[in-house]
């Protein structure tokens, strides 16, 4: 899945310099972030049910 999000510059440099120290791409570390709030919620995404949508299909 793709998804997009628009983030102050200031955040993205921030973002790819904590990146950089990992030696991981901003991607990565964004994705790191997000598994660290939802567990915060307590919510084990690995658990979550999802359904496989297509894409220009009607």
């Amino acid at each position: 899945m793709l998804l997009t999000v628009k983030i102050d510059p200031r955040m993205k440099a921030a973002l790819k310099k904590v990146a950089d120290k990992q030696f991981i791409s901003a991607s990565a570390a964004a994705k790191q972030a997000i598994e660290k709030y939802l567990e915060s919620h307590g919510i084990d995404w690995r658990k979550e049910v999802t359904t496989k949508k297509t894409r220009g299909k009607t």
